[in-house]
């Protein structure tokens, strides 16, 4: 099943009158393969390759996208066109670096079509990152109420075996499309690179939350909760 793509805050009432805003996003990637979008294959310039992988570019969660080439000659741009974890179109163009596997800057729950710029000498593969990461994937931004000084619990639970991390942006990533054109930062140390459940407090003018899937061995995988005290009280 494919997990909710809009974590939005949910609004409930706290025992001393204040709006509590709360959300959550679980994300246990299944492992990425360098061939699960397009099986290696000669590239023509100008021509879309093959979506052969055994996704067919329809990705388990939105996660990032690797790319390789058989011949260490082969250092043209890739444009690489899909959707993020809300379903809006974005593109990019990777760089090729021969035998060495490059990796997206975007996140792609769907990867709709890869155009190469220039004919291969070698065998082109595109895919996922692997368990051993260093990142498999970015989850979507968990907004927060009001982008303002209040009380917000970060807490994260896992499954089997994982390594996450929490970030939190101070971007708006609803209107930077895609959310890469935000900066992204740890929030704490004690939510960075962990492999099991942590929590931590925080009351820093966040925008927005994500929780990143480092590695992992399938099916482990991080459930994230945010509970914020908003500060406004219900009359």
């Amino acid at each position: 099943m494919r997990p909710v793509t809009y974590p939005r805050p949910s609004l409930t009432l706290g025992i001393d009158g204040n709006v509590i805003a709360t959300a959550f996003n679980y994300l246990a990637p299944v492992t990425g393969t360098a061939t699960s979008i397009a099986l290696a294959q000669a590239a023509t310039g100008g021509t879309a390759l093959s979506l052969s992988g055994t996704t067919a570019g329809v990705l388990d969660i939105g996660r990032l996208v690797t790319a390789v080439s058989s011949n260490a000659g082969d250092t043209f741009n890739l444009t690489i066109t899909g959707t993020n974890w809300f379903g809006v179109k974005i593109s990019e163009v990777l760089a090729l670096n021969g035998t060495t596997p490059v990796v997206s800057a975007n996140d792609y729950l769907t990867v709709t079509s890869v155009v190469p710029a220039s004919t291969s000498a070698g065998n082109i593969s595109v895919g996922t990152v692997p368990a051993t990461g260093p990142i498999i994937a970015n989850g979507p931004p968990i907004p927060c109420s009001l982008g303002a000084a209040y009380n917000v619990a970060l807490n994260v639970k896992t499954s089997g075996t994982v390594n996450w991390s929490v970030q939190q942006t101070f971007d708006n990533p609803f209107v930077a499309q895609p959310d890469t054109a935000c900066t992204w930062a740890a929030v704490v140390a004690g939510l960075t690179s962990q492999t099991g459940a942590a929590n931590a407090d925080s009351i820093q003018p966040a925008q927005a939350y994500r929780l990143v899937i480092n590695t992992n061995t399938a099916p482990g995988g991080a459930l994230i909760n945010i509970v914020e005290n908003t500060g406004i009280t219900a009359v």
